[in-house]
């Protein structure tokens, strides 16, 4: 599990500092939770609610403990660390994170990041938490929708004039244009959408959002090889150095 380091809240809003304290108080009922249900597997309970359970508990947390990041990073700004990453790299640790929640739920996984892509300047853990966050969210939508293993969900990384492209694509249009119209209700920008996408999938695309935003670039919604998917453009290291 991630330990985040203390860092001065101060300059956070009201309303952003009473979320971060129900953040950190609901992470505790969580992790009691994810740890009995690791205990009952280790033990050798042959139930396959605990494996659930704690899949959904460690799913819960990585939401909480990313939103935590992403409150303590806006406040940080220029104070976090950048350093050379490999953004395919980062994509396949995102992917083995995102695992146990696929499997739960019948989504497959694929990952399309070769080392074509130029390394970026970033604050990884960040990253990370971004993309993982908005893995849970699609999974989660993907599954809330009917839909099964015909339709994965492809972790991608491309070049284009802007940049590195770096998001979670599918093949259904509705579902990544939802999922982000939802985490629009969060900002307060756009009103409740009429179709039947479970909230959660707005909450993880809202915080990962907030995520990317720290590190000075935003989520769109995307289209790729003929897929849709949500992604952010990453400025590669050789065109940080030219600026």
């Amino acid at each position: 599990m991630r330990q985040h380091k203390a860092t001065d809240v101060e300059a956070l809003s009201d309303h952003n500092q009473l979320l971060l304290s129900l953040a950190q108080q609901l992470r505790q009922p969580l992790l009691h939770i994810a740890r009995r249900a690791e205990l009952g597997r280790l033990h050798g309970t042959d139930d396959e609610s605990l494996e659930n359970i704690l899949v959904s508990s460690e799913m819960a947390l990585s939401l909480i403990d990313n939103y935590v990041l992403s409150l303590q990073s806006l406040t940080r700004g220029d104070d976090l660390l950048m350093e050379p990453v490999s953004v395919a790299a980062v994509m396949h640790d995102a992917a083995h994170e995102l695992s146990p929640a696929a499997k739960q739920y019948g989504i497959e996984l694929q990952l399309d990041a070769g080392s074509r892509c130029e390394a970026v300047s970033t604050h990884r853990p960040s990253l990370q938490a971004a993309f993982v966050s908005l893995g849970h969210a699609l999974i989660e939508a993907l599954a809330s929708s009917g839909a099964t293993a015909q339709t994965p969900l492809k972790l991608a990384v491309h070049r284009n004039r802007g940049g590195v492209v770096a998001g979670l694509y599918c093949g259904r249009e509705e579902i990544t244009a939802e999922a982000f119209r939802r985490s629009q209700i969060l900002h307060g920008n756009v009103r409740q959408p009429h179709v039947g996408l479970s909230a959660a999938a707005g909450t993880g695309v809202f915080v990962a959002d907030a995520l990317f935003q720290s590190l000075a670039t935003k989520l769109k919604v995307s289209r790729w090889h003929h897929e849709y998917g949500l992604a952010a453009t990453l400025p590669p290291l050789n065109q940080l150095q030219l600026v």
